[in-house]
């Protein structure tokens, strides 16, 4: 099989809060090929697809495309003339038909050239037929469901002899995947030598069609399975889990860490900080206005309420010497990564809860940035603050 396109540890350019970035990935693909990429976890995954658009370029690592090196200054145009992104419906103008977002396709023609409805629509129709849908070529785009408007880009896709199309099923629902019509037309387009790239954040059926499977974790590319087996490992786990924990995901992570306190972790007064937690701190605020926050009775008339200067003076200079975070770093702006994640964490243990609830606290970090947010973790215990992680 001929090497379509290759990925060798590609880096991309660092940053204080994108934490879902490339940090070294590798990806091999050959024609008529199915790979399924299952990002979790901070994964990548919508930055490896920026870097296929053309969008992006690695800083570090190489783009192989049919076994010739890209750079910086060509990739774009190489790409895209191989590589189509069916993003359902972004791709597509959802204020016209299927027969007239078809009839663009063909053969260059110049959009302020006359064209006829009828015959776009007798092409359009021959498309879906040979497709073997069942989709009117009179339907608005916009009235199609994610999963039928990328039956649509698939089409436009095979029409204008991509070497490989790239699934987006990001957005798209588990409902949606209750049609096998979608995996017969990609099955059908491997037997012609076209090579599928499936990015999804979930476990759905297409799955179970690919040739291979890979899990993406982290900017990095961890395990690959052959397609049925990973669906029948995920399918296990996830069976066992719900089968033992059952509840929320959150609850379920809880459950299974440490079952035998849970009634005790409900009932308390506990804080819950969710994963993005360093994400959601609002960049228009000073770091000594994100501290104070959410002090206890502080948000009471308008937006933010208020609070003397003299004591946000105080709780930040507080922050700064129990987290031996540089003081001259006054804004939200200025700080890295994990500092972000301590700030949310820290303003929330000025209220003094009984314990903190983080959930997947390392999430999106190296190995040094995880001990230095676990440095600080360790020292809420001695101010009467439990830890715990799901």
């Amino acid at each position: 099989m001929e090497e379509l396109l290759r990925i060798s540890d590609a880096r991309q350019e660092e940053s204080a809060v994108q934490v879902n970035r490339l940090r070294g990935y590798y990806l091999e693909l050959y024609s008529g090929e199915i790979v399924y990429i299952y990002g979790r976890d901070a994964s990548g995954i919508r930055r490896l697809r920026e870097l296929l658009s053309g969008e992006t370029f690695p800083v570090y690592g190489k783009l192989y495309l049919q076994g010739s090196e890209l750079h910086r200054d060509d990739h774009t145009l190489r790409l895209t003339r191989s590589i189509y992104i069916c993003r359902g419906g972004e791709d597509l103008l959802g204020n016209m038909t299927v027969a007239e977002n078809l009839a663009l396709i063909s053969g260059g023609r110049s959009p302020f050239r006359l064209w006829s409805r009828d015959a776009a629509r007798e092409a359009a129709l021959h498309l879906l037929q040979e497709a073997q849908l069942g989709i009117s070529p009179d339907l608005p785009l916009h009235s199609l469901t994610y999963a039928g408007r990328l039956k649509i880009s698939l089409i436009k896709a095979r029409a204008m002899a991509a070497k490989i199309i790239v699934l987006d099923c990001l957005q798209m629902q588990d409902e949606e995947f209750n049609t096998a019509q979608l995996g017969d037309l990609l099955q059908r387009y491997r037997s012609e030598g076209i090579s599928i790239l499936i990015l999804s954040e979930r476990i759905n059926p297409l799955a179970a069609i690919s040739d291979r499977f890979q899990l993406m974790n982290r900017g990095r590319d961890r395990m690959e399975w052959a397609g049925p087996e990973a669906v029948k490992y995920f399918t296990d786990v996830r069976e066992k889990t719900d089968a033992q924990f059952p509840g929320t995901t959150a609850e379920r992570r809880i459950k299974a860490a440490e079952p035998w306190q849970w009634d005790r972790h409900a009932a308390a007064a506990s804080i819950f900080i969710p994963r993005e937690s360093a994400v959601y701190l609002p960049d228009n605020l000073t770091v000594a206005q994100n501290v104070i926050l959410s002090v206890p009775g502080r948000v009471a008339r308008g937006l933010y309420g208020y609070i003397n200067p003299a004591i946000e003076r105080s709780a930040a200079a507080r922050f700064y010497l129990d987290t031996g975070i540089d003081p001259g770093k006054t804004s939200i702006c200025q700080l890295t990564y994990v500092e972000r994640k301590i700030l949310s964490v820290y303003r929330h243990t000025l209220a003094r809860p009984q314990r903190v609830i983080l959930e997947d606290a390392f999430w999106g970090m190296e190995r040094e940035e995880a001990s230095q947010l676990q440095t600080w973790l360790d020292t809420l215990p001695a101010k009467g603050i439990e830890v715990m992680h799901c």
